[in-house]
């Protein structure tokens, strides 16, 4: 149920009966404080709207009332934090660009980083709990370039190697913990490659393994050789479209799925039916759908006032391929998604896309 007002209180409700989200409109706009619940009655966030325009600080809540995220402006800058169920801190982040903390529940620091343009850059670094360095890795704009470093908790390095474009590419080194060189051998486009040497605790070579492409096709070895796992430094990933696999940071993901997806409804979209349907001019209007943890388009909402345009854009993005899902702190998540749709009715039987919207079919 829904209680809607043009200016004044605005209340909307589950099926069940209970306040799902409270507010006010004012001017046709939402303003002041806004409040969000769960279905079970607790309060879920609060936040606020100035002129229509949601503002950065906001407040989320677990439901035994404990706060579980806030974004509020310290010195000047809006500053992000995240918590455990617990209460105690979890991450801390500045809003767009500049650090990012997380931390062990303990309170010992477990990562470190930067972001410039939203984009991971720098070192990142990762610690163990015992607040020892584990992980050194270079990122460019978004992506692993450059070298990366695992080290044993006494302080020794284990690994070092170098990766380029998001892959692990050419020499790659293993050491023992008291510090005497293990393996040594290249990659190639993220798998071994050629031979790897084995060495003993004196330095002396004991047997090697020969590999094309990651083929194993000779060893004189027992030991196994294991490809080196670095940790994902990048808090989250956006949904892959596909064809935008080779992209390497969400930027680019996000620019290339927005043209596959405009792409996809200018070709499906009918938009002779707007002539028929009495429509002149420019015609434009959203569309709102999700991509789920399994990658496929959910929860489409057409935010059409005509209800056949609206069902025609429901129809298009139901047939959306499906899409390799958003990762956040690894584990796959729903991602929001939104969509215009613009065109121009050219005469009754034609019609004719804007650069962002759709066009007639052939």
């Amino acid at each position: 149920m829904i209680i809607a007002q043009k200016d004044g209180e605005f209340e909307d409700f589950f099926k069940n009966g209970q306040l799902k989200v409270s507010g006010q409109y004012q001017n046709k706009k939402r303003v002041g404080e806004w409040k969000s619940y769960y279905e079970t009655g607790e309060l879920s966030s609060i936040y606020s709207y100035s002129k229509g325009k949601r503002n950065k600080a906001y407040k989320s809540f677990y439901k035994d009332g404990t706060l579980k995220y806030e974004t509020k402006k310290i010195d000047g800058v809006f500053v992000n934090k995240g918590y455990y169920e617990s209460g105690k801190l979890f991450f801390e982040r500045l809003l767009k660009d500049g650090y990012y903390k997380e931390y062990y529940e303990g309170g010992t620091l477990k990562v470190e980083s930067n972001y410039i343009d939203s984009q991971l850059n720098g070192i990142w670094k990762q610690f163990y709990p015992t607040e020892e360095i584990e992980w050194q890795v270079a990122y460019n704009e978004g992506y692993k370039e450059g070298s990366y470093k695992q080290f044993y908790q006494n302080g020794q390095l284990k690994v070092e190697g170098i990766n380029k474009k998001n892959k692990k590419e050419g020499s790659e080194k293993h050491y023992l913990e008291e510090g005497s060189l293990e393996w040594e051998g290249t990659y190639k486009n993220d798998v071994f490659n050629k031979t790897w040497n084995h060495y003993n605790a004196d330095g002396k070579k004991i047997g090697s393994i020969k590999y094309k492409n990651g083929k194993k096709i000779s060893s004189s070895v027992s030991k196994n050789l294991n490809i080196t796992n670095i940790p994902e430094g990048n808090i989250e990933t956006v949904p892959i479209y596909p064809g935008c696999e080779k992209e390497l940071n969400n930027k680019g993901r996000k620019k290339c799925m927005s043209n596959k997806v405009s792409q996809f409804v200018a070709k499906k979209f009918n938009t002779d039916m707007a002539a028929n349907l009495g429509l002149t001019g420019k015609q434009k209007f959203f569309i709102a759908f999700k991509i789920s943890k399994t990658g496929k388009a959910i929860d489409i909402l057409p935010k059409a006032k005509n209800a056949s345009l609206k069902y025609e854009a429901f129809r298009v993005i139901s047939l959306l391929p499906d899409m390799k899902p958003g990762i956040q702190r690894g584990k796959a998540v729903t991602v929001p998604y939104s969509l215009p749709i613009v065109f121009q009715v050219q005469d009754k039987k034609k019609s004719n896309a804007s650069k962002h919207g759709v066009k007639s079919r052939n």
